[in-house]
């Protein structure tokens, strides 16, 4: 119905992928994989998501009773802040030191707005107090660039007094992309990979890895890396 509506023809085929954080790359995984087959020789793999209809407890689906007998599979239940702990306890990241990596990756992505060119401007629902004026949004306005490791040094713990995780060092909703590794536009690497739920945070690194591997590259081959987590590690 929605292609219909945007124009798509009836001859051309569509399809839907859901894999939350991964959906991107998997659409473009899709596209890439049957032009390698030869079943295509263009397509677009694009969407779009609203955090207002697609996100909290209400799009959760129900999961079979016999599924979660498999201790496996049960655990992928949990929370991601609670996994996200979990992780850098097991390596042993500080509070101070996830405090100085967030706080960078925060004026880093003040000093960029590398996806400046790529927003177009809507007027937003919220009215700005002062003014009592429509917002504009036309920026990431989860990105604060006065963040700094003192200042989140004094919010308040989410998950564990002696921990680490605050709501700061998480991803604000519209971070929505999946990892890639590229040398340069027309060279660009895109491959999923898998890790079990202990080592969930780390997946990055397999993929990334991985990518390198096929293209017979090494981490000194590329210029910068992408790496988004909803849970930053």
């Amino acid at each position: 119905m929605a292609s219909l509506h945007a124009g798509v023809p009836v001859k051309s085929s569509i399809n839907t992928v859901n894999t939350r954080c991964l959906s991107g790359l998997s659409a473009i995984t899709q596209i890439a994989n049957e032009i390698k087959a030869g079943q295509i020789e263009i397509g677009i793999g694009a969407g779009v998501e609203s955090m207002t209809n697609g996100c909290g407890s209400g799009t959760m689906a129900s999961v079979s009773n016999k599924v979660l007998t498999n201790p496996g599979a049960e655990g992928w239940l949990l929370p991601m802040g609670i996994t996200s702990k979990n992780f850098i306890a097991s390596y042993n990241v500080t509070h101070v030191t996830n405090n100085a990596f967030a706080a960078r990756c925060f004026q880093n992505a003040a000093a960029t707005q590398k996806f400046k060119d790529e927003i177009v401007p809507m007027g937003a629902k919220p009215v700005d107090p002062k003014t009592e004026e429509k917002v504009l949004a036309e920026s990431d306005d989860g990105i604060r660039d006065s963040v700094t490791p003192e200042s989140l040094g004094k919010l308040t713990l989410a998950f564990k007094k002696d921990g680490s995780r605050h709501a700061r060092d998480a991803a604000v909703l519209f971070t929505k992309r999946s990892v890639s590794a590229s040398l340069s536009s027309a060279r660009l690497s895109l491959v999923p990979s898998l890790v079990s739920l202990p080592r969930s945070g780390v997946g990055p690194a397999y993929a990334i890895s991985r990518a390198l591997g096929l293209l017979g590259l090494s981490l000194k081959d590329i210029d910068s890396y992408e790496i988004d987590e909803a849970f930053a590690n």
